[in-house]
């Protein structure tokens, strides 16, 4: 396709994602499932320029405002918003993928001034405000609450985090055990053309290096892998599930989790997946019948009591409960750069009870001597250890219990997950174990 074509497929996946409020890798799916004939590299350019407008957002208006100010031009807010967007899209040909500014002026088909702005930021030297919590929001492109709360819990190592949460997150394999060993299918993957590195925390991970459409490979197509972040493997690590386990995923969503669980468990035992609803669980199903998994067994478990009916005959059973809460995701803003723009402080505020409320509920279902593992993708203490600790002191019957088989590095003094994307390369997770007494 011709570049005019490839930003019309940027500007209007972009203008969907931010205007319309669709999901950002959702919309990607789609549309580039629409062209087929798109090469390879066309894909990739498309979905860096995607994910590089939303991560850098905040940043670029911030730049080219002054720009513009700079160059005697309009107001930035005063741009129509095609306009507004297409500068976006020429500030990430300059500043991500490498063009020049004259390049990327002529390839975003920019006003007079907005072309002028763009070629005066090579020279204009930014004053970033001098208040720490404002520079951290504009200069690494956040909404202010979350600025606010990375400063107040971070401090001095703020900074560094929220550039991390800018960078492209690697792309991470977990080896199912059940079908092959790492270095197996590190060895048959590099046959197809495939590069990879060990993970340097999972047992089971493979960084990608490059960019393959892994999912077109046949080691994925027969379960051989899953696509999975580091980190997230660790959660499932840290369950220390056991074959012949009976194991509740309590927030299982797609899966993930639970079929590294199921190859932890060997395919012995058994794994109850609950989610709120069938929708995401359905995914589950494919997935597991790829993957050789036939312990799982998925369960609709609705909020409020016909929830807590469906889990009855389950309580004090379980060896293992994992609760993966729902959480702001804030540390998995690198993947998902759209939901920093979804996601309110009123709405942030909402999750530490409702994470409460499931881990309360998920505890009787772990028996006597079994263990609880409560996470989240979150870099918020009011999500992690706020909700540990209200718990610990909620329940005398839960002995908190230090994490055993993990990586020293992955753990924080009290022997609970922390891993920070700036730090371990790795999402952002919490992860804390208690022992039913």
């Amino acid at each position: 396709m011709g570049s005019v074509s490839l930003r019309a497929l940027v500007l209007d996946i972009y203008a969907r994602v931010r205007e319309q409020g669709h999901l950002a890798d959702r919309v990607l799916h789609h549309t580039l499932r629409a062209h087929p004939s798109l090469h390879s590299r066309e894909r990739r350019h498309v979905a860096q320029a995607v994910y590089g407008m939303l991560r850098l957002e905040r940043r670029l208006d911030y730049v080219f405002e002054r720009a513009l100010a700079a160059s005697g031009g309009p107001g930035l807010r005063t741009l129509a918003t095609p306009d507004l967007h297409r500068l976006r899209y020429a500030g990430v040909l300059v500043s991500e993928l490498g063009q020049t500014a004259a390049v990327a002026a002529a390839m975003s088909g920019l006003s007079t001034a907005s072309a002028r702005a763009l070629e005066t930021i090579a020279t204009l030297r930014v004053q970033w405000p001098s208040d720490a919590t404002t520079r951290l929001a504009l200069e690494h492109s956040l909404p202010d609450w979350a600025a606010r709360s990375l400063h107040a819990q971070y401090g001095a190592d703020a900074p560094a985090l929220a550039a991390a949460l800018n960078r492209r997150a690697p792309l991470a394999l977990r080896t199912n055990t059940l079908k092959t060993t790492r270095n197996a299918l590190a060895a048959r993957l590099a046959s197809q053309g495939v590069s990879v590195v060990p993970g340097a925390l999972s047992p089971w991970a493979l960084l990608v290096e490059g960019h393959p459409n892994v999912f077109s490979l046949a080691p994925f197509k027969d379960g051989s892998f899953e696509v999975q972040d580091e980190g997230s493997q660790l959660v499932a690590l840290a369950c220390g599930a056991r074959p012949g386990d009976q194991v509740v995923d309590a927030c299982a969503g797609a899966g993930g989790k639970t079929l590294a669980l199921a190859a932890m468990m060997e395919n012995r035992g058994r794994i109850l997946a609950c989610d709120v609803t069938d929708l995401r669980l359905a995914d589950l199903r494919p997935r597991a019948r790829r993957a050789g998994v036939f312990t799982v067994n998925p369960r609709i478990v609705p909020d409020g009591a016909a929830g807590d009916a469906a889990l009855a005959p389950e309580r004090g059973r379980a060896a293992v409960v994992l609760v993966d809460a729902p959480c702001t995701g804030t540390g998995s803003w690198r993947r998902n750069p759209d939901a920093r723009w979804r996601m309110t402080e009123a709405d942030a505020a909402t999750f530490p009870p409702r994470q409460r409320s499931i881990l309360e509920r998920a505890s009787t279902l772990v028996r006597p001597g079994g263990r609880l593992v409560y996470a989240t993708c979150s870099l918020l203490r009011a999500e992690n250890d706020e909700v540990a600790a209200g718990f610990a002191r909620d329940h005398a019957d839960f002995q908190p219990e230090p994490l055993a088989g993990l990586p020293a590095q992955a753990l924080d003094d009290r022997g609970r997950l922390l891993l920070l994307p700036h730090v371990h390369g790795t999402d952002g997770f919490f992860a804390a174990a208690f022992r039913r007494k």
